[in-house]
């Protein structure tokens, strides 16, 4: 869920503010994994009648979101299907 952010977010320097309304939804994502500690203001309706949302602003990535981070590279390291060299590694005894 929203890892690539999440990466993304391990490289920037914090905190950051994120002003583009898709990255705010995912942001919302990540706060409530408790990935990261993000400030998000209440979206408000202009005098021209139209939603806003202001910029979130991200505080930090929590122990969890790193724990995410690491797994995740892990997993990213895997084979998604066994090759013949993970069934029967070729330095086994039979």
């Amino acid at each position: 869920m929203c890892l690539n952010l999440l990466r993304a977010l391990s490289e920037a320097s914090l905190p950051c503010t994120q002003a583009d309304s898709a990255v705010i939804d995912r942001l919302r994502l990540l706060g409530a994994a408790d990935l990261v500690k993000v400030l998000i203001p209440s979206a408000r309706v202009d005098c021209d009648h139209r939603q806003r949302q202001d910029p979130a602003t991200v505080l930090e990535i929590t122990p969890r979101g790193w724990e995410a981070l690491r797994t995740s590279r892990a997993e990213d390291e895997m084979p998604l299907i066994p090759t013949i060299d993970t069934v029967f590694p070729s330095d086994a005894q039979h």
